[in-house]
């Protein structure tokens, strides 16, 4: 793998499952997945890995691509923009549990749409995806989006290699 890198991304609650944090857990349940980007947008693809480690197996899939990968049944998926980090929703939700293979011929199809947020919460991701963090307390904005950049964490991500 290489080097850890990092990467400021908004967090909902929902991705850290509420018991602790969301992580792979051992199976030997197969599962086959296409995974299809329906934004307009370039995305990451993350796997989460056994310690919760967020490990990227595809960056900047295009807009219309789609990335197919053999996984299990225990372990998670997310996705997220490549230039503003946001997440996105794969397969309805923030977070995707693939489910075990039965026998189809096909793939799974997982779609990556973007999801529906209120005022406040579009209003952050443009300003972050327009002007660099370190600069938002000097822009003529109101205090509550200033507060609410401030509240970014830092996530360490892995990028899968897979010439092991």
């Amino acid at each position: 793998m290489k080097k850890n890198s990092q990467a400021n991304v908004f967090f909902m609650a929902s991705l850290m499952e509420g018991r602790g944090l969301l992580k792979s857990k051992p199976s030997r349940d197969q599962s086959f997945l296409r995974f299809i980007n329906r934004t307009s947008k370039p995305v990451d693809i993350i796997w989460k890995g056994f310690n919760g480690e967020n490990i990227r197996y595809v960056t900047r899939l295009a807009p219309r691509g789609h990335f197919s990968v053999n996984t299990y049944e225990s372990h998670p998926w997310q996705a997220w923009t490549s230039d503003t980090l946001n997440v996105l929703n794969m397969g309805g939700g923030p977070v995707y549990y693939p489910t075990k293979w039965d026998g189809q011929s096909r793939r799974t199809m997982v779609y990556i749409d973007e999801p529906v947020h209120a005022l406040l919460r579009l209003c952050l991701e443009k300003i972050k995806s327009l002007v660099n963090m370190e600069d938002s307390e000097k822009l003529e904005i109101p205090w509550i989006l200033v507060e609410e950049l401030k509240k970014r964490r830092s996530v360490e991500v892995q990028d899968y290699n897979r010439g092991r």
